[in-house]
């Protein structure tokens, strides 16, 4: 049984289905990101050669950089399965809408606009004794860093 800790909820945007990284696709966090903005834009700016420091029009409001999240994940599951239930997670980012709503039960910090990077770092063991077991990383590039998304 998964715990707060151990999952992230998804929701594809214009949709109400929510799904659960472990209950919808067998998948645990090992590590719970928060989804805070941290940086912002640089303003825009000139540094002449010929001067001290640079000149730079100070905006009203800083505005936010888009950002990158890479969430470890963890894979427990019956000998041969891990290949099906890793194409099943690709598909639900890749198809039928890609702009995606993340959330932390843990953290209590979520994202709108994500987007699918890719999986990294993927390692596999199969035996009959353990089944599969695997750990890997999942990465989301954030588009409205502006934006929080929360499930209450």
């Amino acid at each position: 049984m998964a715990t707060d800790r151990d999952t992230l909820k998804f929701e594809k945007e214009g949709s109400d289905d929510v799904k659960d990284l472990y209950v919808d696709f067998g998948f645990k966090t090992t590590s719970v990101p928060l989804f805070v903005p941290l940086e912002t834009k640089d303003p825009p700016s000139r540094d002449w050669n010929d001067e001290d420091g640079e000149d730079v029009l100070f905006p009203e409001t800083l505005r936010l950089k888009a950002y990158d999240v890479d969430v470890n994940i963890v894979y427990k599951g019956a000998l041969g399965t891990f290949q099906s239930k890793l194409e099943a997670f690709y598909r639900y980012f890749t198809t039928n809408g890609t702009e995606i709503n993340v959330f932390s039960p843990y953290s209590q910090t979520g994202c709108a606009g994500a987007r699918f990077k890719g999986f990294s770092n993927i390692s596999l063991s199969s035996d009959s004794e353990n089944g599969d077991v695997a750990t890997l990383s999942v990465g989301f590039r954030v588009t409205k860093p502006e934006q929080s998304y929360i499930i209450r």
